[in-house]
C-alpha cells in the first residue's frame, strides 16, 4: 500500500486534507490560549470585586463581628486576614 497517491487528483486531495488538519490544529491552539487568558482576567476582576465588597462590609460592621465576617468570606483560593 502506497502512502502517496500516484494521481494528481489524489495528491491534491492529500495536500488539502493535510492543510485542513494543520489549520484546525493551529486554530485550536490559538483559541485555547485566548480562552485561558480570558478566564484569568475574569478571575482577577472577581478577586478585586470580592476584596472591595469585604472591605465595605468590614467598614460597616461592628468591631466584634469582624473576625466572623473574615472567617465567612475566606475560601481555598483567597484568604483575608485581619490587620490591626
Amino acid at each position: 500500500m502506497r502512502l502517496v497517491p500516484r494521481s494528481l487528483l489524489g495528491q491534491l486531495a492529500l495536500l488539502i486534507l493535510g492543510a485542513f488538519l494543520a489549520a484546525q490544529a493551529i486554530s485550536i491552539w490559538l483559541f485555547a490560549d485566548e480562552r485561558g487568558a480570558a478566564i484569568r482576567a475574569a478571575q482577577r476582576f472577581e478577586t478585586v470585586e470580592r476584596a472591595e465588597a469585604v472591605a465595605r462590609a468590614l467598614d460597616a460592621a461592628p468591631t466584634e463581628s469582624r473576625e466572623s465576617i473574615l472567617a465567612a468570606v475566606n475560601s481555598r483560593l483567597v484568604r483575608f486576614l485581619a490587620t490591626q
